[in-house]
């Protein structure tokens, strides 16, 4: 029972784990996308600033995401560990050696 309730954790951390990750990479293509188009000269063509604004979007993402991952990392290292630890007994003993 204790080994199921320990997996069953291990999952709901993990799957909390993989949402933050998630939701801080939309949240930085959001914020990139927001700034590089509210920050793009009036002047310029539309077609234009939409491809700036995509373009930094994606990079915002992608280094947030970075940076999340440098904190997720250990954490999710715990939640590996904890899904493959099992205990199954005491190991037999090794075969006698034969000459």
């Amino acid at each position: 029972m204790n080994a199921s309730v320990r997996r069953v954790a291990a999952g709901i951390a993990d799957a909390v784990i993989e949402g933050s990750s998630m939701a801080v990479t939309l949240l930085g293509g959001i914020l990139g996308t927001y700034v590089s188009y509210s920050y793009s000269p009036d002047s310029w063509p539309i077609d234009h600033r939409l491809a700036i604004a995509g373009a930094v979007a994606v990079i915002s993402a992608v280094s947030l995401y970075s940076l999340t991952e440098l904190i997720l990392a250990p954490l999710r290292g715990l939640t590996v560990k904890t899904c493959t630890t099992t205990d199954h007994g005491p190991r037999p003993p090794p075969p006698p050696l034969t000459p």
